[in-house]
């Protein structure tokens, strides 16, 4: 039976690090066009003109958002009463505030068709609470997580860049604990702390259906990272875990590898930047040995040492599963060096690292489009099924976000940030759609290097089976 697949992490050569939302602000996404609208109201009926009375209720909680809307004074947003009877509702950057998103929370717990709902940076905070006294009551994230109690049907939730704090973790455990249909959950770029650490553990503990999950750029650390690592030990759902940028240090990292021996279900687990140290390293290497079920492992800007990546390196010589792991941004000296080509030659491994001297080496976007190619040529059956199945239509388009959940759902495990720079990459004019067929078919990875040859030249080095359109497909167009 074919193994999942999973990448290395995908990050900029420079080891400037800038928090995300930040290039967001400046630049924007070429994906977000679409999600900015004016808000204003429509215009109204004419005096005395009759009005058909509202439906009760309907499948995208429309009558419970405009309701609550009115009933509390607010201006319901046009873009969201446009959207709710999709799947795939995105809507970034509309800071909502805290009790703004009350009505929205309403209307996902009457929503049976959207599927995946992303609210990045709109913080969910109280309305009119003062700085100094922490956003006290956080009605939005409450509001949220008492909607996840009731959805039966939305899988992808992500509520990153929502300045939520160590108290708003709290409001997780229950909801998590009875959601069966939430796969991913995105939590980045928030404020979660050592307490943040600890509700968050319980929330994971009990939760049977999470396979992906984003905590990045938080500070998880001390009582709350060691919480956490010991919830894995009886999750058996979880196979991505996003864990870069927080503070799990020496206690959490360990605690972690002793929840590696016994958890054998998270593929990718991403440790960037965690004050992993030279003694720590060695101690989790020791714990790697024991564990069969992790295939990427990200150990990005930790301060290692030779002898803690000389462990990590002994532990990949023997792990039965391991393909990728990503040690970049940290010196090498020559007999690591010689070590990570060996495993490379011998096991196919694909390593990043920070190179010695003037070595030459993948780099991440490479290893990733490689993996992307080489997963379409072996799981063609599986990806061809997901992007068809999505593609209701038969146009051979998908925007990024569907074409994201197809590959996921065909077994290509990678993190958030990987999929995003991914896709990003590979969508040419930058129109947030791609055309998926071109990935089954092989041509668009000779287009991107016919495009990008300085970063796609070994892209040519593994052939690409092309496949034959049906008649249906042809027609259609590509």
């Amino acid at each position: 039976m074919d193994q999942d697949w999973v990448g290395a992490d995908v990050k900029g050569n420079s080891p400037v690090k800038r928090h995300p939302s930040f290039d967001t602000w400046i630049s924007g996404s070429p994906h977000d066009s679409d999600e900015y609208d004016t808000d204003l109201e429509e215009k109204e009926a004419k005096l005395g003109q009759k009005q058909k009375s509202p439906p009760k209720s309907d499948g995208t909680g429309a009558v419970q958002y405009e309701a609550l809307c009115r009933k509390h004074g607010f201006i319901p947003i046009s873009y969201l009463r446009r959207h709710l009877g999709k799947r795939n509702i995105r809507m970034r950057h509309h800071y909502l505030g805290g009790r703004a998103a009350r009505p929205l929370a309403a209307a996902f717990r009457h929503n049976t068709i959207t599927e995946t709902l992303d609210l990045s940076d709109n913080y969910l905070e109280s309305t009119g609470a003062n700085l100094s006294n922490n956003f006290i009551e956080s009605y939005g994230c409450k509001a949220m997580a008492d909607m996840l109690d009731s959805n039966t049907t939305l899988k992808s939730l992500s509520l990153a860049g929502n300045r939520l704090m160590d108290r708003d973790a709290y409001y997780f455990i229950e909801p998590l604990k009875n959601n069966l249909s939430l796969v991913c959950l995105d939590l980045s770029n928030n404020d979660f702390g050592e307490m943040g650490g600890l509700h968050l553990g319980a929330a994971v503990g009990g939760n049977d259906s999470i396979s992906e999950l984003d905590l990045s750029w938080n500070a998880i650390r001390g009582r709350g990272a060691v919480a956490f690592a010991n919830a894995l030990k009886v999750n058996t759902f979880l196979e991505v875990l996003d864990l870069a940028w927080n503070g799990f240090g020496g206690d959490g990292t360990i605690a972690l590898g002793q929840a590696l021996m016994v958890n054998t279900y998270i593929r990718v687990l991403d440790l960037t930047n965690n004050r992993i140290d030279k003694p720590t390293a060695i101690k989790f290497g020791n714990s790697l040995k024991k564990n069969y079920g992790l295939e990427t492992l990200i150990l990005n800007l930790n301060p290692l040492g030779d002898q803690g990546i000389e462990s990590i390196l002994k532990a990949a010589d023997v792990h039965p599963s391991l393909k990728f792991l990503s040690v970049e941004e940290m010196g090498i000296n020559p007999e690591n060096l010689h070590h990570i080509m060996q495993l490379q030659h011998e096991r196919g491994m694909i390593i990043l690292h920070g190179g010695s001297g003037g070595y030459q080496r993948n780099t991440s976007l490479q290893s990733v489009l490689r993996l992307l190619k080489q997963f379409a040529r072996e799981h063609m059956a599986d990806v061809e099924t997901a992007f068809q199945g999505q593609d209701k239509e038969r146009s051979g388009i998908l925007t990024a976000e569907e074409t994201k959940m197809c590959l996921r759902s065909a077994g290509l495990r990678l993190t958030g940030r990987q999929l995003d720079l991914l896709i990003e990459e590979i969508d040419f004019s930058h129109s947030g759609h791609i055309r998926y067929r071109e990935i089954l078919s092989g041509k668009l990875f000779a287009e991107y290097h016919k495009r990008r040859p300085s970063r796609g030249f070994n892209l040519q080095d593994e052939p690409m089976i092309v496949q034959n359109l049906t008649s249906e497909e042809s027609d259609t167009g590509a």
